[in-house]
């Protein structure tokens, strides 16, 4: 996902020639740089950099989102802001490893080379302590009870198992390893990881999606409250991590 040879540095430039020749045609005044990076939970990631004279970025911001569209995030900082791109967002953790991913992974699209400013990620401890207490909070209040009362429950599985995607992410924070992928992160998270009592809760998990596949109303119940249950131990255990 990231950009590992010249050609894909090619892409990026091609994609974005429009905006490069509006910041070519000094459209955006007083901006250094710019650089990409995908990051696999956000998708295509721009940063924005300005001199930390510049006054007001407000313009610079709406002119970027109209020329970006839909078509990747991005934030516009003045160089001294950089360290804000540490701060996390605990309702959108798939972020929080979005510096590593422009430092390590970017590529400079125009200005000059700004990567070795970008500071490194808030501290994972804390990131993961954070990040269990946000996903605990909404799931409880705004997904979960909701979900069950609809009877969708494949929904309610399917949800939860990309939350514990994104809390194995963050947890593999805390052994230094920021490059997971959504298709990767499990597989990972079980190598450093090597518990039995965690392989076994994700497997679980694994069967309980198995007999919601049945028709049986009665079964597809059971294991729609059985995956809540292992969600419940799966979040107290990464709290043991801590």
């Amino acid at each position: 996902m990231s950009f590992h040879n010249p050609s894909q540095a090619n892409d990026a430039q091609s994609k974005y020639s429009g905006l490069l020749s509006a910041i070519g045609a000094n459209e955006f005044p007083c901006l250094t740089s710019v650089v990409c990076a995908q990051p696999p939970f956000v998708g295509e990631f721009l940063l924005f950099a300005f001199s930390n004279e510049t006054r007001d970025i407000a313009d610079a911001c709406a002119q970027a989102a109209a020329y970006l569209g839909s078509s990747a995030q991005f934030t516009c900082l003045r160089e001294e802001e950089l360290g804000e791109l540490a701060l996390p967002d605990v309702f959108t953790p798939g972020t929080f490893s979005v510096p590593h991913w422009l430092r390590e992974s970017g590529v400079v699209l125009w200005g000059r080379d700004i990567r070795p400013l970008i500071p490194s990620i808030a501290p994972p401890r804390q990131l993961l302590s954070c990040h269990l207490e946000a996903a605990a909070y909404y799931l409880r209040n705004h997904v979960i009870l909701t979900l069950l009362m609809r009877q969708e429950y494949k929904i309610l599985w399917s949800t939860l198992w990309k939350s514990r995607i994104l809390l194995m992410a963050t947890a593999l924070l805390l052994r230094g390893v920021w490059r997971v992928e959504p298709r990767t992160a499990v597989g990972q998270f079980l190598t450093v990881y090597s518990s039995a009592t965690l392989r076994d809760n994700i497997l679980e998990t694994i069967r309980a999606q198995s007999r919601l596949e049945t028709a049986d109303h009665a079964t597809n119940k059971a294991a729609a409250y059985q995956t809540i249950w292992l969600y419940e131990c799966f979040l107290e255990s990464l709290r043991n991590l801590l």
